[in-house]
């Protein structure tokens, strides 16, 4: 707990005075165990969502994050969850057990980033079958920002390189939606297509709603 609450200090001292957050939440519950699933426009995004929102959540963050100096010991220790490429099933156990205990998860549906225009890749269906099989509901995150101010760049993290995108100065707007509940079997794939079709159609719709904001306020 100390850990996370120095690590979130820690984001929020670097990005306190370029970047400015505006937050519109519709989820009230008090539900122990949720999961917060949010399109992924941005390499930070993650830890932005860590900022925002009031309640301990623990991220599914890309592995290449946890190779970054300082900034991948901090999410380490304060019980962040690296998603490994091709292992994606040890971060699903992971988010699954901390589900069931009662605590609260992050995670991208897309599992990278988000089309430049802003719409949405397909999903992957973690998101929806650990709400399935964890039987918590999910809360959509929708985050807008203004594209003209997005900067680009290849970084070597342990001699691989990786694509990221980051948005620095400026409004970056997030609205998050009302609880979903999903019903059904994890192995019916019916029952998954149709959840993360309506996940998605809400994360879209959310972040619509945040585009809108940023030319009316």
């Amino acid at each position: 707990m100390i850990v996370y609450t120095c690590m979130k200090w820690f984001f929020r001292i670097f990005f306190s005075w370029p970047l400015y957050v505006d937050i519109v939440r519709y989820d009230h519950t008090a539900e122990k165990g949720k999961i917060f699933a949010a399109n992924h426009p941005t390499t930070l995004d993650p830890i932005i969502l860590i900022l925002a929102l009031k309640e301990r959540v623990s991220a599914l963050i890309a592995q290449s994050v946890f190779n970054i100096p300082l900034i991948g010991f901090l999410l380490h220790k304060s019980g962040h969850i690296p998603v490994i490429e091709n292992q994606g099933i040890i971060a699903y156990n992971a988010a699954l057990k901390k589900l069931m205990n009662g605590e609260n998860i992050l995670i991208f549906p897309e599992g990278g980033l988000s089309e430049l225009d802003g719409s949405t890749n397909n999903p992957f269906s973690g998101a929806v079958r650990l709400s399935l099989e964890a039987q918590v509901p999910l809360i959509p995150v929708g985050i807008s920002f203004s594209k003209d101010k997005l900067y680009q760049k290849k970084l070597v993290i342990k001699e691989k390189i990786e694509s990221a995108r980051f948005y620095l100065f400026g409004r970056y707007n997030i609205t998050v939606g009302k609880p979903l509940y999903f019903s059904g079997k994890v192995t019916d794939f019916l029952v998954v297509k149709s959840c993360k079709i309506s996940l998605m159609k809400q994360i879209n719709s959310l972040a619509e709603e945040s585009a809108i904001r940023l030319f009316s306020r």
